[in-house]
């Protein structure tokens, strides 16, 4: 998996709060033994080192056309939103916070802080009325139990200090 707009993992910059708050262009490709048996994707976005005691959810996005190998920031812009439906033709879940996406806001002077972009490769597409309600990680992760396929990650960083 890569950042395209990014290359591979590091610093996110423009990408943050402060930054304009951008999602990267990402893209992956597909595990050549278990293509055939992709039915959909699935991308979280997570933050593993804020002080809690499970990462912070920045993103959750499901149904993913199985063809799709590439996402835009133009993907995550809102198509229905009673529907959770954007652009991409995806939809997107209930992140830490309202909205499509949360952009890297760490704590300051906690040190860097790690941006896992993950993409999951499923054998069944996920429940649609599930998705169209803002599915919750939680209840994503409950419901890919035994389909998972294949998974990548591309991993941003950022640190914010006191200057």
């Amino acid at each position: 998996m890569a950042g395209n707009d990014r290359g591979d993992s590091g610093p996110v910059g423009m990408y943050i709060t402060e930054g304009g708050g951008r999602i990267p262009a990402l893209s992956w490709v597909a595990p050549a033994d278990v293509e055939k048996d992709i039915k959909e994707w699935l991308i979280v976005v997570e933050d593993p080192d804020a002080p809690l005691p499970t990462p912070i959810c920045h993103g959750v996005y499901g149904g993913i056309a199985p063809e799709k190998r590439q996402v835009s920031p133009t993907d995550f812009e809102i198509e229905d939103e009673a529907k959770s439906l954007l652009k991409g033709g995806f939809y997107w879940g209930k992140g830490r916070r309202e909205g499509v996406y949360v952009p890297p806001r760490p704590l300051m002077n906690h040190g860097t802080h790690r941006y896992f972009f993950q993409v999951v490769a499923l054998s069944e597409a996920l429940d649609k009325k599930m998705l169209e309600g803002h599915a919750t990680r939680e209840q994503v992760a409950e419901a890919v139990k035994g389909k998972v396929l294949g998974w990548g990650v591309w991993i941003g960083s950022c640190e914010r200090r006191w200057k």
